[in-house]
């Protein structure tokens, strides 16, 4: 039987549905893995109709059905009312689409009927428009499904997690505590080993300019996050830090180290932007289910003009599907 890995199109209004028609018109293959895209097949239809492509779909009634063996993508309508067209906008009825196809895609994970989620790019603020009552998607899949989500980050070689993630700046500081220091290094590290890293090595990121400076400019790194490293390495984790965050993507890039724990979003996301824009890739950890989507948004700005490039969905989906082969141990 095949393992299924669901696909979901994103914000009706954004790049996810022509990326997601091009994606299934030519299939990654895996075999073994069957990849079904959920959604409203009016959306699907438009899409293909910008990425001018006619993809070969099995139509299908139920999730239960995509177990069977067939290396043909498929399609499991789920419709939504709401207008087609009309790319590159806020809209809070898209973002309802997307929280109800994430209730619909929780419940199909909860009975076993899916191993795996990619979702195409999704607006925050539509989805707080359309009923989402406060945090992320990480936070909207722990409740979900269970768990403690949090989001680690992807550009070939180079794996990024991080202590804080979406919230205002003007909060960051205070959220940097050990024990939240302490469980970014877990994830990190135990997601590593279950990708198949045998010995994970972490660099971890100060908060403050020139790693504090001793205290003159924070003590952050002497209160809170040296000792939480400290403490990972006695319990074996090979974690070393904290460095500044201006030059510790360099010594990663360099071999020394294969992931970078920082201390809020835009330490990490910068600079695996500066090193392929639309190319990273973002993975829920954490859950009873492996979740990834590209490392990008909307682009509401070149929504529907078709040129918009897949291979930020394409990596995202290449690293689920490892995910879900593997089936279980990475999700830590």
């Amino acid at each position: 039987m095949n393992k299924v890995l669901a696909l979901t199109m994103g914000d009706r209004y954004g790049i996810g549905p022509e990326l997601v028609a091009r994606m299934i018109d030519e299939p990654p293959g895996e075999a073994g893995v069957a990849l079904v895209v959920i959604g409203d097949p009016l959306v699907l239809e438009h899409g293909c109709a910008i990425a001018g492509v006619t993809p070969e779909l099995r139509r299908l009634d139920t999730l239960a059905q995509a177990r069977r063996r067939d290396p043909t993508p498929a399609f499991v309508p789920l419709p939504f009312s709401a207008p087609v067209g009309l790319p590159g906008h806020v809209s809070a009825a898209a973002g309802r689409e997307v929280l109800d196809t994430f209730a619909h895609i929780a419940a199909a994970a909860r009975s076993g009927q899916i191993d795996g989620l990619v979702y195409a790019p999704l607006n925050k603020q539509a989805m707080r428009d359309g009923g989402h009552d406060g945090g992320d998607e990480a936070a909207l899949f722990s409740r979900l499904l269970g768990g403690s989500a949090g989001e680690i980050n992807m550009l070939g070689d180079v794996w990024t997690s991080r202590v804080t993630s979406h919230v205002p700046l003007s909060q960051v500081a205070g959220l940097v505590t050990p024990s939240a220091v302490s469980r970014g290094i877990h994830r990190m590290h135990d997601f590593l080993l279950g990708i198949g890293i045998e010995h994970p090595r972490l660099a971890v990121s100060a908060l403050n300019p020139h790693a504090g400076e001793g205290g003159a400019f924070g003590r952050e790194e002497i209160d809170v996050i040296a000792p939480a490293i400290l403490a990972a390495r006695q319990s074996g984790i090979d974690a070393e830090g904290p460095f500044p965050a201006d030059s510790v993507f360099p010594h990663v890039l360099e071999g020394g180290y294969h992931a970078v724990v920082t201390m809020y979003h835009d330490q990490g996301q910068i600079a695996l932007k500066l090193l392929g824009l639309g190319r990273s890739v973002t993975v829920i950890a954490g859950l009873p289910i492996p979740i990834a989507t590209a490392g990008h948004g909307t682009a509401f700005d070149i929504a529907g003009k078709g040129v918009a490039r897949q291979d930020g969905l394409a990596a995202a989906i290449a690293v689920c599907t490892r995910m879900t082969i593997a089936s279980g141990p990475l999700l830590g």
